[in-house]
């Protein structure tokens, strides 16, 4: 229950910090930035008690005041996991500002080198450039000023084109684009579940853990003998009757072996004489 009760605490803290950052960056200026900063402190340790506080009031047989702890702690969840989301959205989009930036500035160069391909391919099927084999032979103004613009275009299409060789392209989110390609899910439900899923599972750590870990420190319940129910006595067979034993009975009359002597000690039988009388 210790790691639980410590996994509770660094939620708690990881949550306080995004909210507390996002309230300070609501406001231009300092004090009420201050202000935003600390209220939304203070609703996510509400939050983070309230349901400790309702058990406990339920088990004092409070029900009113449980309804209404249980019922506060919904609001404060919501606007914790609003600001949790919303600062995370914030600092994934600032870490990959310079990736969408270097994207978009390969994508620009991209699209000038496709340009530039496309006029130099117009410009050697034009009648100029047949005309004065293929800019070798410029006498006239006109094929002077057209082989030069073609010159400076076919540099300019080199340039991109060693810029685009050194240059490594970028994705900004790798993960979600592999994502959305395997599952067909749109990128703006992907970027929402990446941003409040961590959230998510700080706000359950912290706002049960506490609860979770007061109720499983407890003593367990004792033991209760189970009575035996109506179904179990009428569906019990009937044990098999056995004659009584003699003696056993209560009406049974009593039985007592009759003495005999004992056979190792027999008594002597006893002989009368008789003397004849003098004559």
């Amino acid at each position: 229950m210790i790691v639980l009760r410590i996994a509770a605490v660094i939620s708690i803290a990881v949550t306080m910090v995004l909210n507390a950052h996002y309230g300070y960056t609501s406001a231009a200026s300092i004090p009420y930035a201050v202000l935003l900063a600390t209220l939304s402190v203070a609703l996510d340790l509400a939050k983070s008690s309230l349901l400790l506080a309702a058990s406990k009031a339920w088990r004092m047989n409070a029900k009113g005041a449980a309804l209404l702890l249980f019922i506060m702690f919904w609001p404060c969840l919501g606007y914790s996991l609003y600001a949790g989301v919303s600062q995370i959205a914030i600092a994934r989009d600032e870490s990959k500002a310079g990736k969408v930036a270097a994207v978009d500035i390969r994508a620009r160069m991209e699209a000038d080198y496709l340009r530039l391909t496309h006029d130099v391919t117009l410009a050697e099927a034009s009648p100029i450039y047949t005309a004065t084999s293929a800019c070798t032979d410029v006498t006239r103004p006109p094929s002077k000023v057209f082989c030069a613009a073609l010159a400076t275009t076919k540099a300019q299409l080199a340039t991109l084109g060693t810029t685009l060789s050194a240059t490594t392209p970028v994705n900004p989110e790798p993960q979600l684009i592999l994502i959305a390609d395997v599952t067909h899910w749109s990128m703006a439900g992907l970027r929402f579940t990446v941003a409040i899923w961590p959230v998510l599972l700080a706000e359950m750590v912290g706002s049960l853990g506490f609860y979770l870990s007061s109720r499983i420190s407890g003593k367990p319940p004792e033991k209760r003998v189970q009575r035996a129910s109506w179904f179990a006595g009428r569906w019990r067979r009937p044990s098999p009757k056995t004659p009584p034993l003699p003696g056993s009975g209560a009406l049974a009359a009593p039985f007592s072996p009759p003495s005999l002597p004992s056979p190792r000690n027999p008594s002597p039988p006893k002989i009368n004489w008789t003397l004849p009388a003098n004559s």
